[in-house]
């Protein structure tokens, strides 16, 4: 099942014509694994680790992906990748992370060692090799491309791919305004998987299971009612809550993540929420209109995490689209105002606003104010009034 493109190109194995219909070979064949592994993994950016696992000079951790082995070191001058193999005879240097500061990487056959920064400092029997042989860079250990972004160590087995931060493109530009640099690793849990590749990751980019696999998760938050449309039972969640109760349904959904998936919502993030508002929306004003109501529990889950350290949110941009109940909302460019798309005729919005100076801590409390207006055009921005933010404008 190949198909040849017009443009002159190789074949294309298993060549997608539906975006809705991927041939299942995809994920078994395994000429098609091994195509993936000869013009896939040799060329593209892969996470190898979290900075904080190397904060010292010295420290390194071991990357391995598909039979091949990198030493990734933080050094006087920074991060440096190496191949994981010594220029003797190939024998892998490390399997588990350690500190190579003072005694450097020693390999176990016939001792060579190098230091941090991947040169040989010693050659047992140097008189037996000749000296072409001994040349830096027949001695000295493989270096490999790594770059640094998000607190995380990437390495590219490719010298001439483009850079990360080119390969990334628009996702960069979106996480660095959510201050992604300053996240921290709370736990960490890696497992080799009997499967493909892609059915793992495609796994954890999509919620469409929740409501078999997860149903204790669906049936929680009034967030997950609508978007799919009603269950195998042929009933739509959470249908026709009101504002009171699609913020105490949002809440204890909440709440349930993060005591029953490890965490996915940080303990932290609960504490800050039960602080700011308690668990059943006492003593905070709630918008009738239900689209506001939504808006009000997601930003209150955005600046919950701010307040708790693990996500600095910044400014939100909510779309609302006409006759929908849910909410999609983005992160706008840094400073720039709270606003809202989609609000048209005679559509009202909840505008959500964080009152640091009333709350105390930056991005603590929240204000919300039920906005009515007539006949807004949709990409008017708000009075300046109502759209302070912190640090914003």
């Amino acid at each position: 099942m190949t198909k040849e493109r017009s443009s002159g190109l190789d074949p294309v194995t298993h060549f997608v014509t539906n975006l809705e219909l991927i041939p299942s070979r995809r994920y078994y064949d395994p000429e098609f694994f091994a195509l993936e592994r000869e013009r896939l993994w040799p060329y593209v950016w892969q996470m190898a680790c979290r900075l904080e696992q190397i904060p010292t000079v010295g420290d390194y951790v071991e990357y391995s992906i598909l039979g091949k082995s990198l030493i990734v070191v933080r050094t006087k001058n920074g991060v440096k990748a190496f191949h994981n193999a010594c220029r003797h005879r190939g024998m892998q240097l490390v399997t588990t992370p350690g500190n190579c500061a003072r005694r450097g990487l020693t390999c176990r056959f016939h001792g060579w060692n190098y230091n941090m920064d991947g040169e040989n400092k010693f050659v047992f029997g140097k008189h037996m090799f000749s000296p072409e042989v001994l040349a830096s860079a027949e001695v000295n250990l493989k270096p490999c491309r790594v770059e640094l972004w998000a607190g995380c160590a990437f390495i590219n087995f490719d010298d001439r791919a483009p850079s990360l931060l080119e390969s990334l493109g628009p996702v960069v530009e979106r996480m660095n305004a959510r201050h992604v640099d300053k996240l921290k690793m709370d736990w960490w849990y890696a497992t080799t998987l009997p499967v493909n590749w892609k059915l793992a990751m495609e796994a954890f980019m999509e919620s469409y299971h929740v409501m078999r696999t997860h149903p204790q998760l669906f049936t929680a938050a009034a967030a997950t009612g609508g978007s799919y449309g009603p269950d195998a039972r042929g009933k739509l969640l959470h249908d026709n809550l009101d504002a009171r109760q699609t913020i105490n349904s949002t809440i204890d959904g909440l709440a349930k993540v993060s005591a029953g998936m490890a965490g996915l919502i940080h303990h932290n993030e609960m504490r800050v929420i039960q602080r700011r508002i308690s668990v059943k929306g006492r003593g905070v004003h709630v918008p009738e209109f239900l689209p506001a109501a939504l808006l009000f529990g997601h930003v209150v889950v955005s600046y919950s995490a701010a307040d708790a350290g693990i996500l600095p949110v910044r400014n939100l941009v909510a779309r609302v689209a006409p006759g929908e109940r849910s909410l999609r909302y983005t992160q706008a460019t840094d400073c720039a105002p709270l606003r809202f798309e989609g609000i048209s005729g005679d559509s009202a919005a909840g505008l959500c606003e964080p009152a640091a100076a009333a709350a105390g801590p930056a991005c603590g409390g929240l204000r919300l104010h039920a906005v009515v207006k007539q006949r807004r055009r949709h990409d008017q921005q708000l009075p300046a009034a109502d759209r302070r933010i912190p640090g914003g404008s």
